[in-house]
């Protein structure tokens, strides 16, 4: 296949020393990817989402196998291609798939499949969604917003682990994101676990009981929408990441550190990290990076204990989020809900699904690829309660606003000569939304509570 290179530099915010090359797999998916697995006997990967189509194959039921030429279809179970529904998580350990299927409203199922023979095995239903599964101590475990949150698998039976946990003040998400530590299961999420001490948002179980990270570690609970959505250890830390300012004390904007349960400033703000993972000794973040309080919507973001380096952001790259990663032969796969556009050539790249060639790197790359993002809208009053009026310079203007979930709540298009409007914003449910600005001077976005 010919790889076709796409560059991203920042100049601003953010240091930024060398830039890496996302290359496409076919033309993608006009649906979203939300799980990758990595067949590493058979040098091939397993992408599961919500997608009905996937390069030039139609009709493949949300699910699609990569082996590093072309996509095909997953045909299983004597002929049985794709899934009827959203396959939420895909892990593979000794030559087989397990997977989590959406089966119906709040229900999902989770199967075992041979990937000598494509034969699945039902394993277990639960009653809410599936977000994680791994293996710790050679057991399987899978976590999500169901009852008891977490459960262990004995390969007869599933075993719930959390007799005193329940959703927190969030969102109700759960348990969000598992890691594996020093002998020791560390989780993330949206919980509370009252016994035999109080922990939010993230603890460790050792195999027996839980054990609090730290016992200042709960997040901000004043303000709206509060988790952690992904848990990494890196270099002897433990990192997290999710939607909050502080967490008692603990600086960072989404982004938390630490160290022998002492927290550590990170020095980054983000509006909201999804996932994180380990490729080549750094550590990758996907997310939605702000500095200054100007976001640059979905990125990715590099850290190597030191410096920070952006790899992707929403300016070139629009959509939705980084859902996942996964890395095999030296390879990144990054999949999501997103579109890789050369905004010079008018010309999409890859959707929903790509991958970083690490080897490759571009120089020569004049600093005004990427403009530094003028102060060229303000939003007030924020938070907002009944109105909220936008001001602006420049012309063309396209207004929106955009729940957490990226849907479209709010569209304007002002007069040409307007450069203000006021909006009511009663309506709205209390949260936070993205009031997004394009006009002759660009695209800003801007995060906006709605109390």
């Amino acid at each position: 296949m010919k790889k076709l290179l796409f560059v991203f530099l920042l100049t601003t915010a953010v240091k930024f020393d060398y830039a890496q090359a996302w290359l496409p797999m076919g033309a993608g998916t006009l649906g979203y990817v939300k799980t990758i697995a990595a067949d590493t006997i058979n040098n091939r990967i397993f992408v599961g989402g919500q997608f009905d189509a996937m390069d030039t194959l139609q009709q493949v039921g949300n699910a699609a196998i990569w082996d590093g030429v072309k996509w095909s279809r997953f045909i299983h179970d004597g002929g049985t291609t794709g899934f009827t529904d959203l396959i939420s998580k895909m892990i593979i350990k000794d030559n087989f798939l397990y997977y989590s299927l959406r089966i119906g409203v709040g229900i999902y199922s989770i199967y075992q499949l041979d990937l000598n023979n494509f034969t699945s095995q039902y394993i277990n239903q639960f009653d809410g969604g599936i977000t994680d599964m791994l293996f710790y101590r050679d057991t399987l475990y899978a976590c999500g917003d169901f009852t008891g949150m977490i459960s262990k698998y004995d390969g007869v039976n599933w075993i719930s682990i959390t007799d005193n946990m329940s959703l927190g003040n969030g969102w109700g998400y759960g348990i969000s994101d598992m890691e594996v530590y020093n002998d020791k299961l560390y989780v993330a999420g949206d919980f509370e676990i009252t016994s035999p001490w109080q922990m939010k948002g993230a603890a460790a179980w050792n195999g027996t009981i839980w054990e609090d990270i730290d016992s200042n570690l709960t997040a901000n609970i004043g303000d709206f929408g509060v988790f952690y959505n992904a848990i990494k250890s890196y270099h002897d830390k433990i990192y997290l990441g999710g939607l909050f300012d502080t967490s008692h004390g603990c600086p960072g904007n989404g982004f938390l550190v630490l160290n022998n349960g002492q927290c550590e400033n990170t020095g980054q703000d983000f509006w909201i990290i999804q996932t994180m993972t380990l490729f080549n000794d750094k550590l990758f973040i996907g997310g939605s990076l702000e500095s200054n309080g100007a976001p640059y919507g979905h990125s990715i973001i590099i850290y190597n204990d030191t410096t920070y380096h952006i790899a992707y952001y929403d300016s070139l790259c629009p959509g939705g989020p980084i859902n996942c990663f996964e890395s095999m032969n030296n390879d990144l796969f990054v999949g999501g809900d997103f579109s890789i556009v050369d905004n010079l050539n008018s010309t999409t790249y890859a959707r929903a699904i790509a991958f970083l060639d690490p080897d490759t790197i571009i120089s020569g790359i004049k600093e005004n690829l990427i403009k530094e993002e003028k102060e060229d809208i303000k939003i007030y009053p924020n938070p907002a309660n009944e109105e909220l009026t936008i001001k602006w310079h420049g012309r063309d203007v396209k207004l929106k606003i955009t729940d957490m979930l990226g849907r479209e709540i709010i569209s304007y298009k002002p007069n040409s000569n307007a450069d203000q409007l006021t909006i009511t914003v009663a309506e709205l449910q209390a949260g936070i939304y993205f009031c997004t600005v394009i006009s002759s001077n660009g695209k800003i976005t801007r995060k906006v509570v709605k109390e």
